[in-house]
């Protein structure tokens, strides 16, 4: 039993941890997630823009 309980303390602390920076990070990547975005400049109107074709598909 001691040497089972040796190691699941440390890989307990380390899941935690690991657990624990992943929330936080996930969390102020939500938060802070406007700032990380770029800003796209609206497409231009094509003057004639190209005829579609029929799809073959029937519904």
């Amino acid at each position: 039993y001691a040497a089972l309980a040796a190691t699941l303390r440390p890989a307990a602390w380390l899941l935690v941890g690991l657990g624990l920076t992943v929330a936080l990070a996930s969390w102020l990547g939500g938060r802070y997630a406007h700032l990380l975005r770029r800003r796209r400049t609206p497409a231009r109107a094509t003057a004639d823009p190209a005829p579609t074709r029929p799809s073959r598909a029937r519904l």
